[in-house]
């Protein structure tokens, strides 16, 4: 009898104990898991026809320190087709060569071939970039990376070019990243 008062006292005990290790163990196991590549942060915008005022102050200054390294997955396509349904995803890197900063203010602009009509959404700077940083031998350069996931609702269909626009000391930059888009 004194045998099983002590079994049945101490199985709280053990419960407790069993449930603590399978907690801290089910937690290192979390924390220590590597970020996966395929849920990289983005930033989500919409695309609107009204420019930023942060650009308006000036006509912007063309640069050609710009990347979009990948658009909606694909790293080397020169012109992708996307459903004006679908997000255009957009990631890459733009710096202010001439200051040497890497601007707050980032947005990927939609320019149509006419030039008459832009869209603008704001991107935000998550990516790290510490490669552009070392071949341009600047630290700073290191905040470089941007990411949008743009809402492409209210783009008229057509094809436009990708470009960066930067708020800069100056007014601002436009990049040409060399890819254009068909919105369908």
């Amino acid at each position: 009898m004194a045998y099983n008062m002590v079994r049945q006292s101490s199985l709280p005990l053990l419960c407790t104990v069993v449930s603590a290790i399978l907690a801290y163990g089910c937690g290192s196991q979390q924390s220590q898991a590597p970020a996966s590549p395929q849920t990289a942060p983005t930033a989500s915008s919409s695309f609107t026809a009204t420019a930023p005022a942060a650009l308006m102050r000036s006509n912007p200054a063309t640069t050609k320190v710009c990347s979009a390294d990948v658009i909606n997955g694909s790293e080397s396509a020169a012109q992708l087709q996307i459903a004006k349904s679908a997000k255009l995803i957009v990631t890459g890197w733009a710096v202010d060569d001439i200051a040497g900063t890497t601007p707050p203010e980032i947005y990927v602009e939609l320019i149509a071939a006419s030039g008459s009509t832009r869209y603008y959404a704001r991107a935000a700077r998550i990516t790290k970039r510490p490669d552009v940083a070392k071949a341009h031998n600047n630290p700073a350069f290191e905040n470089s990376g941007y990411d949008l996931e743009g809402d492409l609702t209210d783009v008229a269909p057509g094809v436009y070019s990708v470009q960066v626009a930067q708020s800069v000391a100056a007014g601002g930059t436009l990049c040409d990243t060399r890819h254009k888009v068909e919105i369908r």
